[in-house]
């Protein structure tokens, strides 16, 4: 498992994930540290949380690496966490990686307003003229 974007492992250790393959199927499963249980590991507690101690626990009926391969996944796949989303009986919305989802809802606002109100933002900003439509 490699972090592609400021993922905290201490955050997402187990958080239910979904593997994305290649082949546009979807797998199920959750973040562990390998030494990951107090009375079995004596450097459970200590352990570095990282990529080279964490690992995706399937929730597949595999025993080695090629019965993972044979469901198609590879190295490379994309891994997402489980947001838990969840709107409060008082209104409030509760998710992970919520910062992120409030940028993409800004920006589809903006799109929707420029649509609406026939603009062309790089028009008026003098980076495209009418002959590049």
């Amino acid at each position: 498992m490699k972090n592609l974007d400021g993922v905290n492992f201490h955050n997402i250790e187990g958080e239910n994930v979904y593997i994305h393959t290649r082949s546009g199927k979807t797998y199920e499963g959750m973040v562990i540290c390998k030494s990951h249980s107090t009375h079995v590991f004596d450097d459970a507690r200590s352990r570095e949380r990282d990529m080279f101690n964490e690992a995706i626990l399937l929730d597949e009926d595999v025993s080695c690496a090629k019965d993972v391969y044979d469901l198609g996944i590879e190295h490379g796949d994309l891994i997402s966490v489980e947001p838990r989303f969840k709107r409060t009986k008082s209104g409030f919305v509760k998710s992970r990686h919520i910062d992120d989802k409030a940028m993409v809802a800004a920006a589809i606002e903006v799109l929707r307003q420029l649509k609406e109100e026939n603009l062309n933002w790089f028009k008026s900003q003098g980076q495209i003229s009418d002959s590049s439509y």
